[in-house]
Parts: structure tokens; sequence; C-alpha cells
């Protein structure tokens, strides 16, 4: 790829992942935790809408999260690992095979090391700890990933070599 090629398509990609201004990326959420008292505190924990995030549903385990991802479409699902009835890891799985473009943030425990790998095995883009979630870390992590799969999304369909091209952010 020649040097003019390669500018043109750093610019196209920077206008393609920054959709607004400010840089901020506009994403739809779904929360699916077996804790109301945390689902309820998940949202409540900033103004979402002014970080360009919209939490457009909620389930309590994995089997209600696939049931409402039939009427709803979120770009990423923030799922606990620990889960009566269906487990985030099979959630995971599941989401990767019937809706392989949504991406999914792991929430775990500490002990929670064997299921977060196979969740990460199974197609998870990124996990954080509940007991330490910070809401910066929290919207960086929502925002790398989503640009992680942007990028490899627009390098795909140009056939580029994602190391090929370096960016500046």
């Amino acid at each position: 790829m020649d040097w003019e090629s390669k500018v043109k398509l750093d610019l196209e990609l920077q206008l393609h992942l920054r959709l607004n201004y400010k840089g901020v990326i506009f994403m739809k959420i779904m929360i699916v935790d077996d804790e109301k008292l945390l689902r309820n505190g998940f949202k409540n924990m900033t103004d979402w809408s002014a970080k360009g995030i919209n939490i457009i549903g909620e389930a309590l385990n994995g089997e209600d999260a696939l049931e409402k991802l039939k009427t709803i479409s979120p770009d990423i699902v923030i799922t606990d690992i620990k889960m009566p009835i269906m487990d985030g890891v099979t959630l995971t799985k599941k989401i990767k095979e019937l809706y392989p473009h949504i991406l999914i943030l792991v929430l775990s425990s500490h002990d929670d090391y064997d299921y977060v790998r196979e969740s990460m095995k199974n197609g998870a883009s990124d996990y954080l700890l509940k007991a330490s979630i910070d809401i910066d870390d929290l919207c960086d992590t929502l925002k790398r990933i989503t640009q992680d799969s942007q990028k490899t999304s627009l390098y795909n369909s140009k056939n580029i070599n994602i190391e090929s091209v370096k960016l500046d952010f």
C-alpha cells in the first residue's frame, strides 16, 4: 500500500470512529445481571447519555437476555458471569452464534477466573471485576472495545493488514 492510500485510509478510519466532534462514540448497551440492585446501581451510576451511551435494555439472566435480543439491538451486552438459568459463559457463546456483531463485556468476581477465561474463548471482548468497577475505566473499556471492533471491521472490509497502518488518536 502506498503512502497516499495509507493516509486516506487513516483519515477514513478516524472519521468512522469519531462519530461527533468530541470523539464520543454513541453506544447502545444491554445490562444482564440477576441482581436487580446491581442493575439499578449500574443504570444510575452516571449520566450515561452525556457519555454517549444509551442503556436500551436489561435482563435478569442469559435466557431472558436472549429473548429480549429478539426485539432490541444493542451494540454491547454487559453481562455478569454467574447467574441462574443461563450463566454469562453460555450467554456469550449463544450471542456470538446468533448475533456475532454484538460486543460482550463480562463482569466477574475475583473468584471467577475459569468462567472469565471460558467467556473470552467464547468471544467476549473484555472483562472487568465487579468489586472495582470505576466509571472512567468502564467508559474507557466500552470505547476501546467499540473502536477495536470498528477498526477490525473497516480493515476487513478493505482487505488490509491491520498491522500495516498506524493510527494517531
